[in-house]
């Protein structure tokens, strides 16, 4: 490749990923701006819009990552694969800053109360946790050379996990404090949550017509399956502790 080719392509990189960083900033400020001016009050107002904004803008943009699959699938015209990393690895970064700001804020830097209860339904931040710890090693994999390391089968095998992640965080911000989903930040975090799921079901449906269905339908399956036995479980647990 010629020289000239090579600075043009780094160029291009670093234009993406700078257009990218401020998108996802501009998104972070516009969740933050809605939860300390509409929503948060008392005198941890700061603290709590700056947790919940990491939160939700995190949350949203991992579904809107594992949601370009199933949807390129079903129609491939749409194709945003290429944005597919870039959402999340952004949702991730964000993922941390929750987990730091919350043991910063209301913890007193002490991760320890964490585990007043190892019970996932009766202390939800358990279900945070195993989403974290398994969105770690995906995040330190996302970039190409972890992918040609692995191989594309390997690696694509390891991403799925993103998927059981993704599950355990649903679990985890509609356990711990629901009544915070109820406004528009929420409703848009419940809404790309139910097409990620939708979708998946869907292209599973359209593979399984179309006699195409891998081992990997199979298991995108399942995966929906385990999320509506521990979804079910949870409305359970709720309604009997409501009763």
């Amino acid at each position: 490749m010629e020289a000239g080719s090579l600075r043009g392509e780094m160029w291009e990189k670093r234009s993406y990923i700078l257009k990218a960083s401020a998108a996802a900033l501009a998104f972070w400020l516009a969740e933050f701006a809605f939860q300390y001016f509409f929503l948060a009050s008392g005198a941890v107002r700061m603290e709590t819009s700056i947790e919940r904004s990491f939160a939700l803008a995190g949350t949203t943009l991992i579904g809107l990552a594992l949601a370009i699959g199933p949807l390129f699938a079903l129609r491939p015209e749409w194709n945003f694969i290429t944005y597919r990393r870039t959402l999340g690895v952004a949702g991730f970064t964000f993922a941390v800053l929750h987990v730091v700001s919350v043991i910063a804020f209301f913890m007193g830097f002490n991760p320890g109360q964490i585990f007043y209860s190892l019970n996932p339904y009766f202390n939800p931040l358990i279900f945070g946790v195993i989403a974290f710890v398994i969105f770690i090693p995906l995040c330190l994999t996302s970039t190409d050379w972890a992918m040609r390391k692995l191989g594309f089968r390997n690696w694509k095998t390891v991403h799925r996990l993103a998927y059981f992640a993704f599950i355990a965080t649903v679990l985890h911000f509609t356990q711990i404090n629901t009544p915070i989903l109820y406004n528009p930040a929420g409703y848009a975090l419940v809404g790309v949550t139910v097409a990620t799921f939708a979708l998946e079901l869907a292209a599973f449906a359209k593979k399984v017509r179309a006699g195409t269905a891998g081992r990997g339908a199979f298991i995108g399956a399942g995966i929906i399956l385990l999320a509506l036995a521990l979804f079910s479980i949870a409305f359970l647990i709720k309604g009997a502790v409501v009763k």
